[in-house]
């Protein structure tokens, strides 16, 4: 679970609109896992059998992405506020006291890591924990699959830790290349 916050936090170091994407994309779809397993649960302790339970947990799960969606875009709006913050207040503390401003992609990246931290432990925030839980044990049901997981996702972050040190910091805007950047609104480096 761990490397898969690092990789979110490094990708936004290179791509913030599409961490930021992914972070929301997964925390939908973990809410939508957890409310689906509670929903055949309870189906199960009323006295279903068969496959009807889940066939009616995928026939609902879209609309259980939906809410899902949009419980973590509130979830993880007055995180990302906050991190957003304290990544433009790193900055401009390093900007003023180093005299030269530091890559975008440290501002970018504390403010993931501060947003992923709070929508993670913050209030409301078990579903998507449960949730994230219960896919990984799915796609990792024993040691062989975990260690295959556990290896695709090192890759990935080997993969974009290297992109990231290739870029030297700067960020790409994907898919907003003319949309708000840092430069724009950080009046201290000027």
């Amino acid at each position: 679970m761990w490397i898969g916050h690092l990789l979110i936090v490094s990708l936004a170091a290179i791509a913030p609109y599409v961490a930021l994407a992914m972070l929301l994309g997964l925390g939908a779809l973990a809410r939508t896992w957890e409310r689906s397993h509670h929903a055949v649960a309870a189906q199960r302790m009323r006295g279903a059998t068969g496959s009807g339970p889940h066939w009616r947990a995928g026939l609902a799960s879209p609309f259980r992405f939906l809410l899902g969606l949009l419980e973590i875009v509130l979830q993880a709006l007055f995180p990302l506020i906050l991190g957003l913050l304290v990544g433009i207040a790193v900055d401009a503390g390093w900007t003023l006291l180093q005299g030269s401003a530091p890559p975008d992609a440290v501002a970018f990246g504390t403010a993931m890591a501060i947003t992923l931290l709070i929508t993670w432990v913050g209030l409301g925030s078990r579903t998507t924990r449960n949730g994230a839980h219960r896919m990984l044990d799915a796609a990792a049901p024993d040691m062989l699959w975990g260690g295959v997981v556990l290896g695709l996702l090192l890759l990935l972050l080997g993969a974009v830790i290297f992109t990231l040190l290739a870029r030297e910091g700067m960020v790409d805007y994907f898919p907003f290349p003319s949309g708000p950047r840092l430069d724009d609104i950080a009046l201290w480096r000027r």
